[in-house]
């Protein structure tokens, strides 16, 4: 299990994209740099999902104690994804309009 998740493209492209650019050449063993890159990363990512773990529990037994809250926040929620959703279908119908106009010469149709 270990090695799917290690050798996965979401689990890499932080170290291959975005380290590598922190990585001076001149600064000696460049596979070395980018293992203490790496371990820095991997230090930083435990340390914020530990304290969301943490914190999402202790607003999970707040909610839990405040039920005026938590269905006014179920209320939000549920407003704000009817939302998106309105958006999301007007966003798609502005975008079959504009597929629907003929395109000027020096524009591609994709």
């Amino acid at each position: 299990m270990f090695l799917p998740t290690v050798t996965s493209s979401p689990a890499s492209e932080p170290f291959l994209s975005f380290l590598p650019q922190f990585v001076n050449p001149r600064g000696g063993d460049a596979a070395g740099q980018m293992l203490l890159l790496g371990t820095i990363y991997m230090l930083i990512t435990v340390i914020v999902y530990a304290l969301v773990g943490y914190y999402a529990g202790t607003a999970g037994r707040w909610l839990r104690t405040r039920e005026t809250f938590a269905s006014r926040l179920r209320w939000v929620t549920a407003s704000s994804f009817i939302g998106l959703g309105v958006w999301a279908i007007l966003g798609l119908q502005s975008f079959w309009r504009l597929r629907q106009r003929p395109f000027p010469a020096r524009w591609s149709i994709p």
